[in-house]
């Protein structure tokens, strides 16, 4: 009886040493509307964007191609600290996304009333995913 074993052919083959960088988190406010930032796919964008839930205007979404940078999660409000507890104080509304794909996209909010009003507030930003 003969057995053939097979042990492999062409040596070892080590795991690659190459790395992805590191993903990072970029954040931005209303003060960089109409600038634009250069991501890596993975990487995260957090627009921080001065809100007051109070009075029932919140920022939406208006122009964003989701396939190069996608929203994720809804976004997250946060009071200012108001010692004084005074009723009507303004935060933050924070909206996070990631670069998804290779491409360069348009990210346009608007500030708009409870009744989905469009205001003359806006924050557009540039997204370049490479």
């Amino acid at each position: 009886m003969i057995v053939f074993v097979s042990l492999g052919c062409g040596g070892d083959t080590a795991p690659s040493t190459a790395t992805q960088p590191a993903a990072v988190t970029v954040q931005v406010t209303e003060a960089d509307s109409d600038g634009s930032v250069t991501l890596n796919p993975g990487d995260t964008l957090e627009v921080i964007l001065t809100s007051n839930a109070t009075t029932g205007y919140h920022w939406i979404v208006t122009s964003l191609n989701q396939g190069i940078l996608q929203q994720t999660g809804d976004p997250v409000y946060k009071s200012n600290p108001n010692p004084q507890g005074l009723i009507g104080a303004g935060g933050k509304e924070t909206f996070t996304f990631k670069a998804m794909a290779p491409g360069e996209t348009s990210l346009k909010m608007n500030y708009q009333s409870p009744s989905n009003t469009p205001s003359d507030t806006n924050f557009n930003y540039s997204v370049k995913v490479s």
